[in-house]
């Protein structure tokens, strides 16, 4: 019978086959069984565990037993010492907020330097708040802080966005933040009921203040559309509370972090101041005195007056012009580019309110 001829394997890439490896017979299972580990006599189990040679592995000295001094016993004073010493920092020095596991929300009332500490006046004024922000509605995308709007126009509608941080230890969870605005003047959070509700968002999560994600801008749904008659100047609130770290409800953003305002308006150019401080003229409250400063100083008031006379006419006299214009005010009270007023109402050194009026030459730009 004629021999098969050799066939080239079809795969000239694949390894040979390995030879069937043959059955294990009892001869090797038997030379398996002599592969276990022998039998140590007591001087060799000794040594394996280390109870002699200290150069065993394994091997540790003992301890030698322990002999009290006779006549010895515990002081407690060290311990009683250690303990008053923990006990009088605490009761120094208690959790708060941002010392403590818990979140702690903030929306600045004024920058830089704005930690949370309440209440800011005096003599920060807490109506200058910079992170509650506008954008105009036909600009769309994202955030765009090239693209803010500094001074709102009556008719206008605009994106409303809130800058919200986390200065607590601990996340926050389901973060409601909402915003308001409410008529021009001296607005105290003292009646609610004069702020109208604009809308508001949700912030599944700011992470504790160690993290990047400790802060967010939100954008607010809906836009909020300026009503006619109140020229622009409108006082917008915001606020921001969750489970962990509740808001009180009250719109004081002058005692509570929780809060924030935007009572600023600013007017560049040929712009009249006349109008907006008729309307402060109408509002300001009942038996309450009204001081007016320029600049950061707050020593000495340009004007200090009550409800009732006409602070176009009373700053008008103050600076000898007749003509109230963002560039007349900015030559005359400040360096020739802006000057600014703060007007500040209180009553017995109780704030009822505040408003700032920036004249400047020229709309500055955002930084």
């Amino acid at each position: 019978m004629p021999s098969t001829p050799d066939v080239p394997d079809a795969h000239p890439d694949r390894a040979p086959a390995a030879p069937a490896a043959a059955a294990p017979s009892a001869a090797s299972s038997a030379e398996r069984g002599q592969e276990k580990h022998p039998v140590l006599t007591p001087e060799q189990d000794r040594q394996a565990r280390g109870g002699s040679d200290q150069r065993s592995v394994g091997a540790r000295p003992y301890p030698p037993p322990f002999t009290a001094t006779p006549g010895w016993q515990f002081d407690p004073g060290p311990y009683d010492r250690l303990r008053g010493q923990v006990q009088e920092i605490r009761g120094r020095r208690p959790a708060t907020r941002k010392t403590g596991l818990f979140p702690c929300l903030l929306i600045r009332g004024t920058v830089p330097g704005d930690r949370a500490a309440r209440p800011l006046w005096p003599p920060t004024p807490p109506w200058e708040s910079p992170d509650i922000l506008l954008m105009d509605a036909r600009v769309h995308g994202p955030f765009d802080r090239s693209r803010l709007v500094l001074q709102p126009r009556a008719h206008a509608t605009y994106r409303v966005f809130i800058h919200v941080w986390n200065l607590g230890r601990f996340p926050a969870y389901g973060v409601a933040v909402r915003a308001w605005w409410a008529a021009p003047g001296f607005f105290d959070g003292s009646r609610p009921e004069t702020a109208n509700l604009i809308g508001g968002t949700w912030i599944d999560v700011l992470d504790d203040r160690t993290r990047p994600g400790c802060h967010r801008i939100v954008e607010l749904e809906p836009a909020w559309t300026v009503v006619p008659n109140n020229l622009g100047h409108e006082c917008l609130l915001a606020s921001a509370d969750c489970v962990g770290d509740p808001w009180s409800n009250r719109l004081e953003a002058n005692t509570d972090r929780h809060v924030a305002q935007r009572n600023l308006t600013i007017l560049a150019g040929e712009e009249d101041l006349g109008p907006l401080l008729d309307q402060l003229t109408e509002q300001v409250p009942d038996r309450t005195r009204l001081r007016v400063f320029v600049g950061d100083e707050q020593r000495d008031p340009l004007i200090t007056t009550e409800r009732g006379p006409s602070l176009r006419e009373l700053l008008a006299e103050r600076i000898a012009e007749r003509s109230l214009t963002a560039t007349t005010v900015a030559r005359v009270l400040g360096d020739g580019r802006k000057a600014t007023l703060r007007f500040i109402a209180d009553n017995d050194d109780v704030l009822r309110g505040g408003y700032t009026i920036v004249a400047a030459g020229r709309i500055p730009r955002p930084s």
